[in-house]
């Protein structure tokens, strides 16, 4: 079931994404491009296996958990199924406190592509709906006091922009997705053109299958960090200055072969580290065969800090502001929570 849920938001990405596909000039050109001498962990230390508490049992849940993200001192637990609330609001007990949301077209409502990016203020999460081309802004104590979503605003995007995330007060940037490669854009929230474009990778005829990605970004330093589906790595790139860093563990990455695997399934981050979830799987193992995982841990040079094990097989992450518990879901639909401990580090490309 999990597997089949997956594999239908893989597909509405990518026909959304093909469906709209247009020419678009080339960037910054190959000597730019990431697949350029990444930092290579052969040996990397060790992992510290994670301690968890199961604080959701997933059979005691009417929905399934598609994604998690913290919010203050609570987590929202999204479900994409239309028949439940898309935004699931929870006490770090597990206990829940609202649920809100629902699947369509209305302007407070979302489509199956909706994304969470782990971004909040103090009262809105900031929710990347790719169908609808826009950055919806929910008001989450005002949603939950009344038990229907309240948006609060919009930022359109454009077509085929797989992730978008708010970078400041007046722009945003996000990755598209054009006929042979991915482009990182700025753009002002109010004017339709990027201010800033660079094309990421080495052209290729299935830049999706090729060069999927799971992306943060840390605004006040303004960096990008990409953890790669398909390939062995995780990219880094200053918005300022477009220096570029890229790391691997345990071996060089390759361009995808037949073996199809998936590497990287998920990410999260605090203004101080990456956090990227490392499945190292067959396609057809993937989401199917349950093994532990590994959590691998970057500041925002690039530079590998630790590696986290689980005993469960988890799929998505989210990590707290103060770099002290990580909330995870497993494939049953369960939501757990692991201790951490890491001292902040503030080094950055830009420093």
């Amino acid at each position: 079931m999990r597997r089949e849920l997956i594999t239908r938001i893989c597909i509405i990405l990518s026909l959304v994404s093909a469906a709209l596909l247009m020419p678009a000039s080339c960037g910054n050109g190959g000597e730019s491009v990431f697949l350029v001498k990444p930092k290579v962990y052969k040996a990397a230390p060790a992992a510290d296996t994670l301690s968890s508490t199961r604080i959701i049992q997933g059979d005691t849940l009417i929905l399934s958990v598609d994604d998690v993200m913290f919010f203050n001192d609570m987590f929202i637990i999204q479900s994409l199924e239309t028949s439940t609330s898309v935004f699931n609001l929870f006490d770090l007990n597990g206990r829940m406190v609202s649920h809100f949301g629902n699947i369509g077209r209305a302007e407070n409502e979302f489509s199956e592509g909706a994304s969470l990016y782990g971004q909040y203020d103090s009262r809105h999460i900031y929710v990347n709906d790719v169908n609808a081309a826009a950055i919806k802004f929910i008001d989450i104590p005002a949603s939950a006091e009344q038990g229907r979503c309240i948006v609060t605003g919009k930022i359109p995007t454009t077509e085929r922009v797989i992730n978008a995330v708010v970078l400041d007060d007046s722009s945003l940037v996000y990755e598209q997705m054009s006929t042979d490669n991915f482009r990182l854009n700025i753009r002002p929230a109010n004017e339709p053109d990027p201010t800033m474009q660079i094309d990421l990778y080495i052209p290729s005829d299935d830049p999706f299958g090729t060069y999927r990605s799971f992306m943060r970004v840390n605004p006040s330093k303004r960096i990008v960090a990409l953890a790669m589906n398909r390939m062995n790595q995780i990219n880094f790139i200053s918005l300022d200055n477009g220096k570029r860093a890229s790391s691997s563990l345990y071996e060089p990455p390759v361009l995808p072969d037949e073996r199809q695997m998936r590497y990287y399934c998920n990410i999260t981050a605090s203004r101080n580290y990456v956090y990227a979830l490392y499945m190292n799987q067959t396609y057809d193992d993937s989401f199917e065969v349950e093994k532990p995982m590994e959590i691998h841990v970057f500041d925002w040079s690039g530079r590998h800090i630790r590696t986290y094990a689980t005993r469960e097989y988890i799929w998505r992450i989210s990590v707290s502001p103060d770099d002290r518990t990580l909330i995870a879901c497993d494939m049953d639909n369960s939501v757990l929570k692991y201790s951490i401990s890491l001292s902040p580090q503030s080094k950055g490309l830009n420093e």
